[in-house]
């Protein structure tokens, strides 16, 4: 049986919600649980893997999404679920409450202002505010990661656009892993540094070839994501070409790997060209 409720107005990025589910699925009441904000895809999501309800209906992209499997019919089980997220909530808020906190902002500018020398802005906001908050990183000189999905095609290009214009990239939307200068972004492997600079359109690939390089004893330069879209006919592998650019340009890269799903043909032909056009292997 499923039972489910919505948790209003309360975002959270995906990385936070897949420990929680993890966590509430812990409880001896339940089967499994599945916890997400109610953006559309995840909607579909719900409804694909068996746990949607018809009450995830009414929930916006701002608004968690809870679905409990139990073979029990008890409506308590929401109570003592809901109970269970509100502490899983307190706890990330919290900082878990141990260990060293990092500084806490309220906005960009303010972040900007207390790391001004930053040249990279990581963001799990909800999408549809997404966009604005890039180019206000981008003015700012900032490369940008964009892990926040529902981003339309249109900002993405324009973003791409002007990040490319000047010198930056745009990895996203929906860009789930990356490395850069050995620090690990978002979904990502801890790799030892070295000379492969990795490019791609497919955070599983990255990962998997990210493994297979430490595995042969060898170093990762830069992982660079893109975005499940950059590739495809609409956006034109905009910061695929800046990515390829970037890392032949390191002097610490010298050989480039680059993995995606299969592209638009045409992008597929433009980015091969710009591999073959640069002194890296």
């Amino acid at each position: 049986m499923i039972h489910a409720f919505i948790k209003k107005g309360s975002f959270q990025d995906s990385v936070s919600l897949m420990i929680i589910s993890r966590k509430l699925s812990e409880a001896p009441e339940v089967e499994e649980i599945s916890v997400m904000m109610g953006t559309p895809a995840n909607k579909s999501l719900l409804d694909v893997t068996g746990f949607w309800h018809d009450i995830f209906n009414e929930a916006t992209p701002n608004d968690i999404c809870v679905s409990i499997k139990a073979e029990s019919d008890d409506p308590a089980i929401i109570e003592t679920i809901s109970s269970a997220l509100e502490e899983a909530l307190a706890d990330i808020a919290n900082g878990q409450k141990s260990g060293n906190k990092l500084t806490t902002v309220r906005s960009w500018r303010t972040a900007k202002q207390k790391s001004p020398n930053a040249n990279m802005l990581l963001i799990s906001i909800a999408g549809e505010y997404a966009a604005e908050l890039a180019d206000t990183g981008l003015e700012d000189g900032c490369n940008v990661m964009l892990f926040s999905d529902n981003v339309s095609i249109a900002d993405e290009k324009a973003l791409k656009e002007k990040a490319a214009a000047n010198g930056l990239i745009v990895m996203g939307p929906d860009c789930g892993t990356a490395n850069i200068a050995g620090a690990p972004l978002a979904f990502a492997n801890i790799a030892p540094k070295g000379s492969i600079g990795i490019v791609g359109a497919s955070g599983t690939g990255i990962q998997e070839i990210t493994s297979q390089i430490v595995l042969q004893r060898q170093g990762v330069s830069h992982a660079i994501g893109l975005g499940g879209r950059d590739l495809s006919e609409q956006i034109g592998g905009i910061s695929a070409i800046t990515a390829i650019n970037m890392l032949a340009a390191d002097p610490q890269t010298r050989v480039i790997a680059f993995v995606s799903k299969p592209p638009a043909p045409a992008v597929r032909e433009k980015i091969i060209a710009e591999m073959k056009r640069h002194n890296k292997r």
